[in-house]
């Protein structure tokens, strides 16, 4: 999202010819203080031109990089996404290239449209359900009657849509130990990393019923988009109960 507004704004008048030529030619004089006015001009196109098909590039780039974390995504999605961003790239800079204005416009907002859109699929069009619905289905082939069910910390705000049971939401540690410890059957869902701790710390025996990996947007770092690892950036997420 944030290379694609980088992109929008490249396709601003704030980074037009008029404007980075302020930046690029004082640059090259104090580089090459010889250099020529008419080499200066040619840099400049040059430069321009590559920049259209690397800003496409990039966001291709990014999103294959992104691969281990979208762990829904199917292949085929993911390289048309790649390629249609790479083909968008391709032909704004050939539009640059002839230098018509007129269709340079029209370029620039088929590009943006056709990578956002690609973007849009590569990252929605799984080749299964969401985590949050493989939850919901692991959830109803447990359920044996009406015992209470719960979240700690996990899928809090939408479980509840896709089973259609009221989920108890188990705010802190304290919560989820009562919870848990109850002398009836319960069923909670509950993140691996909170989990191991609560069963150490309390002495709990819990039986898990299914998991699920989940990648949580809440906790993306800076190493998350420069170095994705799904054993580090994925949280297994699981379905508890305490008979």
């Amino acid at each position: 999202m944030i290379w694609l507004a980088f992109i929008f704004i490249g396709s601003t008048d704030l980074m037009s010819a008029e404007h980075t030529s302020r930046i690029i030619g004082p640059l090259l004089h104090w580089l090459f203080p010889t250099i020529s006015p008419f080499t200066v001009l040619r840099v400049q196109f040059f430069m321009r031109k590559l920049a259209h098909v690397s800003e496409y590039a990039i966001l291709a780039v990014l999103l294959y990089r992104a691969r281990p974390l979208l762990f829904a995504l199917s292949p085929v999605s993911g390289l048309i996404g790649t390629t249609v961003m790479i083909v968008a790239g391709l032909a704004l800079a050939c539009a640059a290239w002839l230098r018509r204005h007129t269709l340079l416009a029209i370029a620039q907002t088929a590009a943006a449209t056709a990578a956002l859109a690609a973007l849009h699929y590569s990252v929605y069009t799984t080749a299964d359900l969401e985590p949050v619905q493989r939850m919901a289905r692991i959830f109803a082939e447990n359920r044996q009657a009406n015992e209470p069910s719960g979240t700690y910390r996990a899928f809090v705000r939408n479980l509840v849509f896709y089973t259609g049971v009221k989920q108890t939401d188990l705010i802190d540690e304290a919560e989820a130990v009562a919870f848990l410890t109850q002398p009836q059957r319960v069923l909670c869902v509950v993140p691996n990393e909170l989990l191991q701790p609560l069963e150490l710390k309390y002495n709990l025996h819990l039986r898990r019923l299914g998991e699920v990996l989940y990648f949580n947007p809440n906790g993306v770092r800076l190493r998350t988009l420069l170095s994705p690892q799904p054993e580090r950036d994925l949280e297994t997420v699981w379905l508890v109960t305490n008979q």
